[in-house]
């Protein structure tokens, strides 16, 4: 049955363009001519030409930069949630160790991201994100830089405030990132 279908729709088109065919033949409504105009026909095969290079090689890198945006956002996003883990472990536990680990995985993830920049078609954002880099290390600073007694980091309110503010700068720079690629 599907083969029936299948053979049915490849005949189809054969079948119909073979009945126009016969009827503009036997009917005086149409007129072919046996002449070539040279510049209308150059014409519709340059707009052909045109058409075909759009849908091939501008569609196709558009949808790669596309790709690589939407890698782009979802790094980013991965860097927004590693610094809400930051933020959790500071108001929870506060572990050196811990923070240490989440910071370098925070490093890691931001590596990662200036590696894919520098390989990627958009590359407006390497300043952007040597700003993220300078607040990651103050937010670090901030977060490793208090009294640690027993493995455990205590905090002072100035303290907290300047590790809040850090953290809110870093997220406020990945959404402007986040942004800035949408726009492209």
């Amino acid at each position: 049955m599907l083969n029936l279908r299948k053979l049915f729709w490849c005949l189809f088109p054969f079948a119909l363009g073979i009945l126009i065919g016969f009827l503009s033949t036997q009917y005086t409504l149409f007129t072919i001519k046996y002449e070539v105009d040279i510049v209308p026909s150059f014409f519709s095969v340059l707009t052909i030409l045109i058409g075909v290079y759009i849908a091939v090689v501008i569609q196709k890198n558009i949808s790669d930069k596309r790709v690589q945006k939407d890698i782009f956002i979802e790094r980013l996003v991965e860097l927004k949630e590693a610094t809400n883990k930051i933020d959790d472990e500071i108001n929870s536990s506060r572990r050196f160790n811990e923070l240490n680990a989440m910071f370098k995985n925070f490093s890691s993830k931001l590596s990662i991201l200036e590696s894919l920049l520098s390989h990627a078609r958009i590359s407006k954002f390497n300043t952007d994100l040597a700003k993220l880099k300078a607040n990651l290390l103050t937010y670090k600073r901030a977060a490793t830089g208090a009294v640690a007694s027993n493995n455990v980091f205590t905090y002072s309110p100035a303290e907290l405030i300047k590790l809040n503010r850090a953290r809110l700068e870093i997220l406020k720079k990945i959404d402007i990132f986040i942004l800035d690629i949408n726009t492209i």
